[in-house]
């Protein structure tokens, strides 16, 4: 067993450094061909204030603050849909067409095929924003180092092939790179 020296994203300290996310999904039934692009954008801008409010409740300065726009895109009458992310935004006319290309290219790595002669259809809109969190420097630890130096004791340990030997070895004496054999 290694015990981490600093704890991971289910700990306290994970907790206090792991980055905000929000996630915002709205339905938008239409044809990638003929969706009207004002209104699209209408609901994007829309969802971002929605997400910059909850950043700023968070306390969040804005320099911080990241956000990624997405549609859900599907053949006409296919049960399942890719999520694309846009081009940009806001979405302009030239934009249809890189997003229905950007489609089709990810159908035809997930699926094999692709139809570009449809258009798509478009079923959702996505925002996701974070809120980037500052980060603690962690000292690093020192490559190379005496093993012996961090060994604690040898004991017995109990495993379903009975009692063996079992180093135990002081963390924080450890170094980079460190490598033992298990029980033997």
């Amino acid at each position: 067993m290694v015990i981490p020296a600093y704890a991971g994203v289910l700990s306290a300290l994970g907790l206090l450094v792991a980055d905000l996310n929000h996630a915002h999904v709205r339905s938008f039934c239409a044809s990638l061909g003929e969706v009207d692009l004002a209104r699209l954008n209408a609901i994007l801008a829309e969802m971002k204030g929605q997400a910059e409010e909850a950043l700023a409740r968070e306390e969040v300065p804005p320099q911080r603050w990241a956000f990624q726009m997405a549609a859900d895109l599907r053949y006409h009458g296919q049960g399942y849909e890719l999520t694309v992310p846009l081009p940009r935004w806001p979405l302009g006319e030239e934009d249809r067409e890189a997003l229905a290309r950007a489609f089709h290219a990810a159908h035809r790595e997930r699926y094999g095929f692709a139809v570009p002669e449809e258009p798509g259809e478009l079923v959702a809109l996505r925002l996701t924003a974070w809120g980037h969190t500052e980060k603690p420097e962690l000292p690093e630890l020192p490559r190379g180092g005496d093993l012996q130096a961090a060994l604690l004791e040898v004991r017995p340990a109990f495993s379903p092939g009975g009692c063996q030997r079992c180093s135990v070895y002081r963390r924080e004496k450890l170094f980079a790179g460190a490598e033992f054999s298990g029980p033997h």
